[in-house]
C-alpha cells in the first residue's frame, strides 16, 4: 500500500511530463504538414490548461495579454458585423483563432513557473534548424535529401518536400537557436566557434533554399546583432563576410551551370 502511495505521489510531482513532451517536441513537429502542427498545439494548450488548473497554478496577466486578447475579440466582433459578406465559416474561424492568444498566455506562464525550460527549447530548435540546413545542403550536392526527397520545382526544400518554406523556417528559428549558445556556460573560444558554425550553416541553408526574402532578413538580423552585441562585433562582421563570399560563389556556380546547359561553355 505504501509503495502505491509513493508511486501516486511521484506521478503527481511529474504530471507535467506530457506538457514538457509536447513543448520540447514542437520544433520537430513544425516539419510536418500544418494539420499536424495545429493538432499538436491544440493538445499542448489543452494538456497545459488542465494541469495548470489541477495544480492550482496562478495565471499571471500582463498588459500585453490584455492587448492581444482585445485584438482578437475585435476581430471576432468585426467579422460578426460583416458576417453577411464574409460568411459563417470565416466567423467560426475568427472564434477558433482565440486559441492563439490562449496558447501564448499558457506558454508564457509555463516559462514563468519554470515548468518548461527555454534553454532546452533553444537547444532543440538549434538541432532541428541545423539538421534542416544539412539536409538542404545534401539535397543540393547529390540531388536528394536523407529521406530521398528530390528538389521540387527547382527549389531545395529538405524535409518539407513540396513546400517551399525551408528558408523561412531556418530564418525564423535563427535567433532562438543562437540564444542557446549564449545561455549555456561555454568558454568564449567555444562560443566563437559555435556562433561561427551556426551562423554559416544556417545562413547557407537559407541561401540554398533559394528563398530570397528569408536570406535578406537573415543577413539583416546578423547586422543587427553586429550593432547590438559589442563583445562579438568583429565575429559577426567576419560571419557577414563569409556569407557574402558563399553567396557570390554559389551565384557564380549557378550562372556557370546555366551557361553550360545552354551551350555557352564548351
Amino acid at each position: 500500500m505504501n509503495i502505491l502511495f509513493e508511486k501516486y505521489n511521484n506521478f503527481k510531482i511529474n504530471n507535467f511530463f506530457i506538457v514538457r513532451l509536447f513543448f520540447y517536441s514542437l520544433p520537430f513537429i513544425l516539419f510536418f504538414p500544418s494539420g499536424y502542427v495545429t493538432v499538436h498545439i491544440s493538445l499542448l494548450t489543452i494538456a497545459s490548461s488542465i494541469l495548470i488548473f489541477k495544480n492550482n497554478i496562478k495565471i499571471k496577466l500582463i498588459l500585453v495579454d490584455y492587448l492581444i486578447f482585445a485584438l482578437f475579440f475585435l476581430s471576432i466582433f468585426s467579422t460578426l458585423i460583416n458576417i453577411s459578406t464574409l460568411g459563417n465559416i470565416i466567423f467560426i474561424k475568427s472564434i477558433l483563432d482565440i486559441r492563439f492568444p490562449i496558447f501564448f498566455l499558457i506558454i508564457r506562464n509555463l516559462l514563468i513557473n519554470k515548468i518548461v525550460n527555454l534553454n532546452l527549447l533553444s537547444i532543440i530548435t538549434l538541432i532541428s534548424s541545423t539538421l534542416l540546413s544539412l539536409d538542404i545542403f545534401l539535397q543540393h550536392l547529390v540531388g536528394y535529401d536523407m529521406f530521398g526527397y528530390e528538389a521540387f520545382d527547382g527549389r531545395y526544400n529538405g524535409f518539407f518536400e513540396h513546400e517551399a518554406i525551408a528558408g523561412g523556417f531556418i530564418q525564423k528559428n535563427f535567433l532562438i537557436s543562437l540564444l542557446s549558445i549564449f545561455l549555456l556556460n561555454f568558454k568564449k573560444t567555444t562560443k566563437i566557434f559555435l556562433i561561427t558554425f551556426l551562423v554559416n550553416i544556417l545562413g547557407l541553408g537559407v541561401l540554398l533554399s533559394l528563398d530570397r526574402m528569408p536570406f535578406i532578413i537573415f543577413i539583416l538580423i546578423v547586422f543587427i546583432l553586429f550593432a547590438l552585441i559589442k563583445n562579438y562585433r568583429v565575429l559577426f562582421f567576419f560571419n557577414i563576410l563569409i556569407l557574402s563570399i558563399l553567396f557570390a560563389f554559389l551565384i557564380d556556380r549557378k550562372s556557370t551551370r546555366l551557361n553550360s546547359s545552354h551551350g555557352y561553355i564548351s
